[in-house]
């Protein structure tokens, strides 16, 4: 085992299995993993290199029944699986992973196909599976894989569990922030934070009505000598650095916000 493995926050199931058997000194098998997983002493995070759309069970229903899904929530940085048993489409081989946030409300995550658009509407045919038993779409926090090996190198058979994980997702409006539990940074790979916010942010179509509101909101603030590259500046200088609210993202829903209203104006 490489001495540098403890130093990773997220591990995937051969790295699990690794600092397991290193930290028991016993050989630790994948099948173990899952034995611990399904008996929850370990609770991991599910699709941590993929970009997730997250849905309410009611547009789940719908991508399942052929149609389109508006999605809830946009996620970067994996989620935990709340259930084992998702939504499983009829003579089909496709999986959400259900995770609650922290006021119980359920969500159902699929990834997205490289090919496809970020944006609000998805079908079937734009999403991937994400079935939360899969080891491959599993990471685990190394925290509790050394929880794990002291609780098995102890000498009771009947420690009890009321330690065990229990993670849940934080979002805004529209974006998994954080998952309970899980120190910053949470991508078990290579970091695409840069490369993922501005695709999210610019490719995401706002819904027209939202836009127009913002529109609206341009001109009142227009009447008061404020004009556009004001308003982004003055929000630059009161929410510096806040995730979301980037000059270019601004100047991208502002740009969409002028085109909606127009083309509105046009009939």
């Amino acid at each position: 085992m490489s001495k540098f493995l403890k130093f990773k926050k997220l591990l995937n199931a051969d790295e699990a299995v690794m600092l397991l058997s290193s930290l028991t000194n016993e050989s630790v098998t994948t099948e173990t993993l899952s034995t611990l997983v399904s008996e929850e002493f370990l609770n991991p995070i599910i699709g941590s290199d993929k970009v997730l759309a997250g849905f309410t069970e009611e547009e789940a229903e719908k991508i399942m029944d052929g149609e389109q899904g508006r999605m809830s929530l946009l996620c970067d940085i994996g989620v935990p699986a709340s259930t084992w048993g998702g939504y499983v489409q009829e003579d089909a081989d496709f999986f959400f992973t259900i995770a609650d946030n922290d006021a119980n409300q359920s969500f159902y995550f699929a990834a997205i196909k490289n090919t496809a658009p970020i944006k609000w509407d998805y079908t079937v045919n734009e999403l991937e599976s994400l079935d939360p038993r899969r080891q491959g779409n599993q990471t685990f926090l190394a925290p509790e894989i050394y929880r794990v090996a002291e609780i098995a190198n102890t000498n009771s058979p009947n420690t009890p569990r009321d330690s065990a994980p229990n993670h849940k997702i934080i979002h805004n409006e529209s974006y998994v922030t954080e998952i309970i539990g899980m120190p910053f940074p949470y991508h078990a790979g290579p970091r695409r934070e840069n490369s993922h916010q501005s695709a999210r942010t610019e490719s995401v179509v706002e819904p027209p009505s939202r836009l127009l509101v913002i529109d609206s909101l341009l001109d009142l603030l227009a009447d008061r000598r404020l004009n556009q590259s004001g308003v982004i500046q003055a929000i630059l200088e009161r929410h510096p650095g806040k995730r979301g609210l980037g000059q270019r993202t601004l100047e991208t829903i502002f740009a969409a916000a002028r085109k909606a209203s127009s083309k509105e104006a046009q009939g």
